[in-house]
């Protein structure tokens, strides 16, 4: 099996693990950054799989850590083949209890961190000519944000419109970029919404669960094989059916 370069953003949470874990599966040697949780365990069951590993603590709001994830991976790996931007940060708050400080910390965190990331990936990328950007949005982007906040709504439909012009401008390159838009998935973010809404929101379930963290992790392992070569610009839903379109 080749092995190839990858970064995973904001593997404490149970997708980001399982995506990891999914890539290291499929030959991938990682770089994750962690911010608020732990990712050492994580680091260390990829390392019993046979690949390499590295942590760096990065806060994806500012430019210097985002730049530092980018110098590690060429340090260790001396390429990029695959970036996952699936940190996100949520909160509840109602509309009009969210103020400016909030705002700014998810906006930066969700949209200024997939962009700037983004960019920063494509200069190491484009110098093999080639590699996958899949960004993880939400359910919450196409539906106002039933289980979210206004902001973070907001941040994932952004980041819709961003993989689609990001694909078209890196399309030269033979770099693809794609979004995963997950709905309700068993993690600890989603168990943070109000336990009788969060109830209410399942039973709208067409196939009559929520999702595991693995479904979202395989299809990212998907759009990052040489089996997705010709897909880009692509929002891919996830949500057991609550969302068609």
């Amino acid at each position: 099996m080749v092995e190839k370069a990858a970064i995973v953003t904001g593997c404490s949470g149970d997708i980001g693990r399982a995506i990891a874990l999914d890539l290291a599966k499929q030959g991938h040697n990682l770089v994750l950054t962690q911010h608020r949780g732990s990712c050492r365990e994580i680091v260390h069951e990829i390392e019993r799989l046979g690949n390499q590993a590295y942590l760096i603590h990065a806060d994806l709001a500012n430019l210097n850590d985002l730049k530092e994830v980018i110098s590690l991976t060429k340090e260790k790996f001396g390429a990029l083949d695959v970036l996952v931007n699936n940190a996100g940060i949520n909160f509840h708050t109602p509309l009009f209890e969210i103020d400016e400080k909030e705002w700014d910390t998810v906006v930066d965190t969700n949209l200024k961190g997939t962009f700037f990331l983004s960019i920063y990936a494509f200069q190491i990328m484009k110098e093999r000519n080639g590699g996958r950007i899949i960004n993880i949005s939400s359910q919450n982007s196409k539906d106002g944000g039933t289980l979210s906040g206004a902001h973070y709504a907001a941040t994932k439909a952004g980041i819709n419109t961003l993989t689609i012009r990001l694909a078209r401008e890196f399309a030269p390159y033979k770099i693809t970029v794609n979004a995963v838009a997950p709905g309700p998935i068993m993690s600890a973010m989603t168990k943070q919404a109000p336990p009788d809404v969060y109830q209410a929101f399942l039973k709208k379930i067409p196939l009559g669960r929520e999702g595991k963290p693995e479904e979202v992790a395989a299809i990212v392992t998907f759009l990052a094989s040489e089996s997705a070569s010709w897909i880009t610009g692509e929002i891919i839903d996830i949500n057991g059916g609550m969302y068609m379109d």
